[in-house]
């Protein structure tokens, strides 16, 4: 058992260091993208004292800026310097993935999320250079972490809630990964622990209001209609035509060996998997999270195989502990 143990360690140690490589790689190499420059320059401009929406366009909410900042204030901006920021994120996300796959199924569960980390290099790609992927990625990590931690159930559904609220500051479209989260906590919750869980809703919902106010058309565009009219006229009739005839199968085109995984351990496991979302609810809440997570993504006008890049990341853990549950009943 013990030999068992070293050679799972050892494998996640190789795919860390493999993950490192092509990470360093693409912070010096990696084709630009011009939302670097966007992202880049919002999070100079706020440490100038303007405010997204109201000085300056900015089609995410808020938060990005005001943490790629401190890089920029404390150190000579550059692009460079924005990619080792988010290589961090994307690093740190990479190891609460881990942890939260040996703790729940062992070390080989942990070394085989570490495995489909270091080997989605598309994925990669957009977790090193300046975007919203790495910290969002980051955050969902870390709403999953809370869930399994050792502290007490009501600290864990705080902290799991304070997660998935900062994704979604992070990143609109996690608004619908933060629904179920927030919704399994809610109801687990004690009832002070549930006053604590809405007034941290309500002062994430008042920071976006307090910047949006004085420019509500303005945040308007930025947060709705700039992702909402791309779809170009088309009628409801057309755009459902366009996301099943078009874009579920490029997604699963461009994706083939995750979703066919997926499809193959939900085949051999089914019972399995039943078991484990009855050992653990929030699991549950996890998976319908990620499933939320794809809707906007794909109902959206703009449509980038990119956007999903958050989501495999985040299920990589749920994939290695869910295999590993199923291998052992083979």
């Amino acid at each position: 058992m013990q030999k068992s143990n070293n050679f799972w360690k050892g494998t996640t140690l190789f795919a860390l260091v493999i993950y490192l490589a092509f990470a360093f790689s693409f912070i010096l190499l990696g084709k630009a993208n011009a939302d670097e420059g966007w992202y880049l320059y919002a999070s100079k401009l706020v440490y100038e004292g303007q405010l997204p929406y109201q000085d300056f366009a900015y089609t995410q909410t808020p938060l990005l800026p005001y943490v790629y900042g401190i890089a920029q204030k404390i150190f000579s901006p550059s692009i460079y310097l924005g990619r080792i920021v988010t290589s961090f994120f994307s690093f740190a996300a990479l190891i609460f993935s881990v942890s939260i796959a040996r703790k729940y199924s062992g070390e080989k569960a942990g070394a085989i999320t570490a495995l489909l980390w270091a080997t989605f290099t598309y994925g990669i790609y957009y977790q090193s250079i300046t975007k919203t992927y790495a910290l969002t990625t980051l955050f969902f990590v870390l709403a999953l972490f809370s869930l399994v931690s050792e502290s007490s159930q009501q600290q864990r559904l705080v902290a799991s809630t304070t997660f998935v609220l900062l994704a979604t500051l992070t990143r609109l479209s996690a608004l619908f990964f933060a629904i179920p989260i927030i919704a399994y906590t809610f109801i687990r919750a004690k009832k002070r622990t549930k006053f604590v869980i809405i007034a941290l809703c309500l002062i994430a919902f008042s920071w976006v209001m307090l910047l949006a106010y004085p420019n509500v058309e303005g945040i308007k565009w930025n947060l709705l209609a700039h992702h909402t009219d791309q779809w170009n006229n088309l009628s409801y009739a057309e755009q459902i035509a366009e996301i099943v005839s078009y874009r579920l199968p490029t997604l699963f085109a461009v994706f083939p060996s995750y979703f066919l995984l997926i499809f193959a351990i939900v085949l051999l496991g089914l019972k399995q998997i039943r078991f484990c979302l009855q050992r653990n609810p929030g699991s549950l809440a996890a998976i319908a999270a990620f499933l939320f997570f794809m809707f906007p993504h794909l109902a959206t006008g703009g449509f980038h195989t990119e956007y999903f890049v958050p989501f495999l990341f985040g299920l990589f853990p749920l994939i290695g502990i869910i295999y590993v549950e199923v291998y052992q009943q083979q």
